[in-house]
């Protein structure tokens, strides 16, 4: 079976080496861990084996009290050992965890291909935490879990030949075979069942998330009933695939259970048929086939657990090993002195053209904007500019230089890009103004009351230390996005990329941040700014009208 990424095929193969090579690489003692952990499954099961034997000979014994004590004495050195290796593995595993999630966050966060990345829905962190899961456990299952099931196979066969003779061990494993085949089938139609039921109950979930995000508009058109009728279509192929589910897996344990009763029942009629129609025989016969029965059973949920962990685990490893982030060029580059140049640049997504043969300049101590509809491939400009992504065709140039030989540290740092969602980290508003740029309480507080947002700060119970919230929304959103940019003005880069900045705030702000771009702690800067309100655009002496993919600069006068 192959699991597809975005470029890559991974074979199960491919993803079982590839688990084994990062827990070896991420793990300090994996051969001695593992090595502890095979030999105290083996001894364990040795032991399980002398226990049950004892406890089927316990009948025949001339000490029933000795027998107890040796069974107890057993039976907690089984335990301990249990409890000792379950330590050692969920320990061994936790740090795995830790450690590849932290490597899997590295690859995205240093990956210049973007592109690859899904940032708009969950599945990338749904990845990294259940990945990281998965990957640990096909470990388990790989090197512990399969040597587990089949001693416990091995001693049930074991006390089958010691307890009934060679000829029932035969039948015995002949039954084991059809019935581990049975469920492998029955594992792979169950994981497909299961798909179909996770998809289902996704679009579901999904439909409950709208009708709360749009709570409101709901009300508003009073369409409540329409939405439950909505929610009920979708309820179907839920239901549907909820019941195929439950038919196979209630199936599959009805046969499981089928097959073992039959096998239970041949043995005692072989031994009626020989006359060894003895009741110890018998009592044998069903203590040896449940034992048995019970191992195909964990075998078989082994195999099952197996199979998604592969699953889930390619996920994870698609951005281990698949994400091929761009080369970063090796030219140091730390002054911009002259200009930025796209010459005949083409960009399309997914095969749609977004930008046709662009042209132009950003000279050093320019104030211009970019001004065009939505969707028209504006931020697309700053995208190319951050090396964000990669034009399909023509250069873009610094200074002469082309962009992509620079070395990328030196690059970024000549730049500060101030994105178009403003969210915040979960943190106090002073660490959120400090990010990357460290600078002094006093400097901070200085460019806060340059945007007029220093009073409303302190106005709040905690000041500068108030807890902002995951993604800023404990504060209201004309604070949070004046906080964003402050930040921004706190950076020493020469050049500052703005994508719509005026978005959320009122008039009246938005002409005061204009023309604090266009003001004095601007006016050794080079600055290019995406709007789309035409009178602020008015404001700028330098205009790039975008139409249709094609960019053509005019002056205001």
């Amino acid at each position: 079976m192959e699991h597809q990424t975005k470029n890559k095929t991974l074979t199960n193969w491919k993803i079982l080496s590839l688990c084994v090579k990062y827990y070896l690489s991420e793990m300090n003692g994996t051969f001695l861990i593992l090595s502890t952990i095979v030999l105290s499954v083996i001894t364990r099961r040795f032991l399980n084996y002398v226990i049950k034997k004892s406890i089927y000979s316990i009948n025949a014994s001339s000490s029933i009290v000795t027998d107890i004590f040796k069974i107890y004495i057993l039976s907690f050195v089984y335990s301990s050992l249990s409890a000792l290796n379950d330590y050692i593995l969920k320990t061994f595993n936790g740090v795995f965890q830790m450690k590849i999630s932290i490597k899997a966050l590295h690859h995205i966060l240093k990956t210049e291909s973007m592109g690859k990345i899904d940032l708009t829905s969950g599945k990338t962190q749904f990845a990294i935490s259940e990945g990281s899961k998965a990957m640990s456990k096909l470990f388990k299952y790989l090197f512990v879990e399969i040597i587990t099931k089949f001693t416990y196979l091995a001693t049930d066969i074991s006390l089958i030949h010691t307890r009934l003779g060679w000829a029932h061990v035969g039948f015995a494993l002949l039954i084991a075979a059809i019935s581990t085949i049975i469920h492998i089938k029955g594992a792979m139609i169950t994981m497909e069942c299961k798909k179909q039921l996770n998809e289902a109950r996704g679009q579901c979930d999904k439909n409950v998330y709208e009708d709360i995000i749009n709570f409101e508009t709901i009300k508003a058109y009073q369409t409540e009933n329409e939405q439950i009728g909505i929610y009920k279509k979708k309820m179907d192929p839920w239901k549907n695939a909820f019941l195929r589910h439950a038919r196979v897996t209630i199936f599959l344990a009805f046969i499981h259970d089928v097959i073992f009763a039959t096998t239970a029942l041949g043995f005692n009629l072989f031994f009626w048929y020989k006359s060894e129609s003895k009741q110890e025989r018998f009592k044998d016969s069903y203590l040896c086939l449940r034992d048995l029965e019970q191992t195909i059973e964990n075998i078989s949920t082994m195999y099952r657990k197996y199979r998604e962990s592969l699953v889930t685990s390619s996920m994870l490893i698609y951005y281990l090993d698949s994400i091929e982030g761009f080369s970063s060029g090796s030219t140091v580059k730390n002054r911009f002195i002259d200009r930025i140049s796209f010459k005949k640049v083409d960009y399309k997504f997914k095969d749609i053209s977004v930008l046709k043969e662009i042209d132009f300049e950003l000279v050093l101590g320019d104030k211009k904007v970019i001004y065009g509809r939505n969707g028209s491939g504006k931020s697309t400009i700053f995208r190319l500019i951050m090396r964000l992504a990669t034009p399909n065709s023509g250069t873009i140039s610094i200074d002469g230089i082309d962009i992509n030989q620079i070395n990328m540290n030196d690059y970024r740092k000549l730049f500060t890009y101030v994105p178009q969602e403003t969210n915040l980290f979960d943190d106090t508003i002073f660490n959120n103004l400090v990010y990357g740029n460290n600078k002094s309480f006093h400097r901070v507080i200085e460019e806060c009351k340059k945007m007029n947002i220093h009073e409303d700060i302190i106005k709040l119970e905690n000041g500068y230390n108030t807890v902002v919230g995951e993604r800023g929304n404990c504060i209201n959103g004309g604070l949070r996005q004046k906080i964003f940019y402050c930040r921004a003005l706190l950076t020493d880069a020469p050049i500052f990329l703005f994508d719509e900045p005026t978005n959320n705030l009122d008039e009246s702000s938005s002409n005061m941040l204009i023309s604090l771009i266009l003001g004095d702690p601007f006016k050794d800067k080079t600055v290019l700014v995406i709007c789309h309100d035409h009178e602020l655009v008015q404001r700028f002496p330098k205009v790039l009208n975008f139409v249709d993919g094609v960019l053509k600069e005019t002056r205001n006068e």
